[in-house]
């Protein structure tokens, strides 16, 4: 296995904040769950922003934007907005201005609430289609093929292919987001393989507080 080179960070009396990101079926969510197993505090941006879909002014706003034809027993479903919004640019760009303001105010308490010493790890698969770039210590990529993340995608969605693509051509390029990463983890390969670079990962940054 290819060994991985992390690059120094100094967090000696602060907490530490890593952006977890990667492309659909990457393997992000597999990485924050041996995150949260390892000890580290997990946040979740896609559990913060249904939150945030379920506030009645957001549905009150989402229904004036997209009309009733979101609606499904009376209620605003997830699966027709994002049915409408994977195909639609405009729609998806109105999506995120009314969601994604509002999960970055949860996220900034979070923030505030943090020990000197705690390392948090928030999985945000559009970190970068969000532009939130500066607001963590480390950014960690979670790559693998496209081939992969389609045959992933199948299996644990029931996907078609074109249901893939056309999700995954809504996102920055995983080329763009791995050059744009501190840190590119590689998922190609078997769960066991990603753990073990993970816990390398993890015994990196826990060194890189007691220099």
């Amino acid at each position: 296995m290819k060994e991985i080179s992390f690059p120094f960070i100094e967090w000696k009396d602060r907490a530490l904040i890593i952006g977890l990101t990667g492309g659909i079926a990457s393997g992000k969510s597999t990485a924050a769950d041996f995150f949260q197993k390892a000890g580290l505090k997990v946040v979740n941006a896609d559990m913060a922003a249904k939150e945030v879909f379920e506030k009645k002014e957001i549905q009150e706003k989402l229904l004036n934007h997209f009309g009733n034809d979101i609606l499904e027993n009376n209620t605003v479903s997830r699966k027709k907005v994002a049915d409408r919004v994977f195909s639609n640019a405009k729609d998806l760009e109105y999506l995120n201005s009314i969601i994604h303001p509002e999960v970055r105010k949860k996220f900034q308490k979070i923030k505030e609430s943090l020990a000197f010493n705690d390392i948090l790890v928030y999985d945000v698969p559009l970190l970068f289609e969000t532009n939130q770039d500066q607001e963590y210590d480390i950014i960690v990529t979670i790559t693998a093929s496209s081939k992969i993340r389609l045959e992933r995608a199948i299996k644990r969605n029931g996907w078609s292919q074109d249901e893939f693509y056309r999700r995954d051509r809504s996102q920055i390029p995983m080329h763009e987001k791995e050059k744009r990463s501190d840190v590119v983890i590689s998922n190609d390969g078997t769960v066991y393989e990603l753990e073990e670079k993970l816990n390398k990962f993890i015994e990196h940054i826990k060194n890189c507080r007691t220099k």
